[in-house]
């Protein structure tokens, strides 16, 4: 069960520090004067405990980044759901914040308040439903160069009914731990439907030869990401930003969080995993 526990983590981790890169991207040129600003990275997985959340703060133009002098280590946060407040406990040893006894839970709404100096920012979510993976399929094509030489490629895609107002990523890897792939596309549940179906692309497979390529593909699990439709505004502009415009600013075109008041995401997720089987 922990090893189990620990590959789940350890591929949640991996999608986040992938998706989120963004948000460490330095600010050029920010406008002036300069607004201190709160900068919050908070992901509410379903069924998983609330931690690693990140609590910091925007330094002047002028001075290093400097995690420390960054990092807001007295801040009054909670996070509120059904009339129940969950206040966020501040970890000196991990120099993150967490929340007891908080446990997200599927098609539910919270509140986000964080206080800090004059500082205040809020921001709310809702943990979407996991989907149920139907089927899974590939798309199949051959290729040979001006050399003769020939070359596979297989798409496999899973296909699932999605849940009007959420957005999906797919990702999958392979058993032994050591594979991984993720999408480069979301879907939204109101794009891409075919008989109220969504088929996300989750794994391309490129064979040094095709003798047994379905074992191969079958070894791998699939994983459905669903989130809270804000996180589109994010993901379509994760890479934006740029000199003369601030990260998660107003001017331009610029990164795009959900955080009122502050900087950066409060969103929740959930994850759908299955294993392969193409037949």
């Amino acid at each position: 069960m922990k090893k189990i526990f620990w590959k789940i983590n350890l591929t949640f981790t991996a999608i986040f520090t992938m998706l989120l890169i963004a948000c460490e991207q330095t600010v050029e040129n920010p406008e002036l004067p300069y607004k201190e600003q709160l900068v919050i990275r908070i992901v509410l997985n379903a069924g998983l405990p609330v931690e690693d959340i990140e609590i910091t703060k925007t330094l002047p133009p002028l001075e290093n980044y400097d995690y420390d002098s960054a990092l807001v280590k007295d801040a009054e946060a909670v996070i509120k759901s059904d009339g129940v407040a969950y206040p966020l406990i501040y970890d000196p040893a991990y120099q993150k914040y967490y929340a007891e006894n908080l446990i997200p839970e599927p098609g539910k709404k919270y509140t986000l308040e964080v206080k800090s100096k004059k500082m205040l920012a809020t921001a709310s979510t809702i943990i979407p439903e996991p989907v149920e993976i139907d089927t899974f399929y590939y798309e199949f094509s051959e290729q040979v160069d001006d050399w003769g030489y020939k070359s596979w490629q297989y798409i496999v895609y899973a296909e699932f009914k999605p849940y009007s107002g959420f957005v999906y990523i797919g990702s999958s890897y392979e058993e032994n731990g050591f594979d991984q792939y993720f999408t480069d596309e979301i879907f939204r549940s109101r794009d891409t439907l075919k008989n109220g179906k969504i088929s996300q692309q989750i794994l391309y497979y490129y064979p040094y030869d095709t003798t047994n390529f379905k074992e191969r593909i079958n070894n791998y699990t699939a994983e459905i990401y669903a989130f809270d439709q804000q996180f589109y505004n994010y993901f379509i502009t994760q890479w934006e930003g740029g000199s003369g415009d601030d990260i998660f600013g107003t001017t331009g075109v610029n990164v795009r969080g959900n955080i009122k008041g502050g900087i950066g995401l409060f969103i929740g997720t959930a994850v759908t995993r299955k294993k392969i089987v193409i037949k």
